[in-house]
């Protein structure tokens, strides 16, 4: 065996000391204070406990907004307000229309995405205006550095 010693990791090991003390200093001072904490808190003057405020609830007959009947709903409408208007839906939609009903998709004034309209609003049939023509594809893009 050597009798020499090596002093090449001496520098590493007092920095990491050094930083060792830091931390555990910062890690006595952040208990310290927590600790100190909840003693100033129970200092402070006691607040008076708040009551839940109570909101005033509106009479359900409350309409804030126009609805749009269908004359067949209105015909079962039997006086005015909202209640009125939910019992005549509710008479409407009985359980056997309710599973003939067709889903809205599969209605004419559902709009499909990128087809436009076959008719005009007056009723005419809508056109093509112009010649035809044809658009090149977009160029491809690249990743930088390909």
């Amino acid at each position: 065996m050597s009798n020499v010693t090596s002093t090449a990791g001496q520098g590493k090991q007092a920095r990491t000391r050094a930083l060792g003390r830091v931390a555990a200093l910062a890690a006595f001072a952040a208990t310290a204070s927590l600790l100190a904490g909840p003693s100033l808190a129970q200092a402070a003057a006691p607040q008076p406990v708040k009551a839940p405020v109570a909101v005033p609830r509106t009479a359900p007959t409350t309409v804030t907004h126009t609805n749009t009947l269908t004359p067949a709903v209105k015909k079962l409408l039997k006086g005015s307000g909202a209640t009125a208007e939910r019992n005549a839906l509710t008479a409407y939609w009985s359980p056997a229309r309710m599973k003939a009903a067709k889903p809205y998709e599969a209605s004419a004034t559902f709009k499909h995405l990128g087809v436009g309209p076959r008719t005009a609003p007056s009723g005419a049939d809508v056109k093509p205006q112009g010649a035809p023509v044809s658009i090149a594809p977009a160029k491809a893009a690249t990743l930088p550095g390909r």
